[in-house]
């Protein structure tokens, strides 16, 4: 079987961290994938990508102009 393989998506990137650990299927004990650990660069990157992104999304710029503000 085929085993899955994932990266982290950060600021619309895929990055694919050196180390990576293995899910095991607990029925089966096969490894069912493989995914990355992230280390605390990528969870400062994740984190400030989020707050940029709120800034957007959440004061909600994203309705105006879409007709979607006068609902």
């Amino acid at each position: 079987m085929k085993t899955l393989e994932f990266s982290l998506s950060i600021d619309g990137r895929l990055v694919s961290p050196p180390e990576t650990a293995n899910a095991i299927n607990p029925a089966t004990e096969q490894i069912i994938c493989e995914f990355p650990i992230a280390t605390r660069e990528h969870l400062e990157a994740a984190v400030c990508a989020a707050q940029t992104a709120f800034t957007f999304w959440g004061g909600g710029r994203w309705l105006s102009g879409s007709g979607l503000s006068a609902l």
